[in-house]
């Protein structure tokens, strides 16, 4: 598939996930992140995994995965700091 067309379909894909509560019901099985060739979007549809792992129920729209994203991000900066500083002390 061309970038144009890939660009087009994750786009259309995401639109749904994110207005319709439904959609993840239909797409769940036959979807997969690797599906997804444009990063950001493919982040995104990690982050509505993930959050439909933790909680079959939760509300999948714009708010509550950029909210997911962004806790998930610091928590990632927050161990790699943690694990550099527990480095630091054991080489002293």
């Amino acid at each position: 598939m061309n970038t144009s067309k890939a660009w087009f379909s994750e786009m259309a894909v995401m639109g749904c996930l994110l207005t319709d509560p439904d959609a993840w019901e239909e797409i769940a099985g036959e979807l997969k992140a690797d599906d997804f060739h444009i990063f950001h979007l493919k982040r995104c549809f990690v982050a509505i995994t993930q959050m439909k792992e933790k909680d079959s129920t939760c509300a999948i729209d714009m708010l509550t995965v950029t909210s997911f994203i962004h806790v998930d991000q610091n928590q990632n900066e927050s161990d790699v700091q943690e694990k550099n500083s527990s480095g630091k002390q054991k080489s002293k």
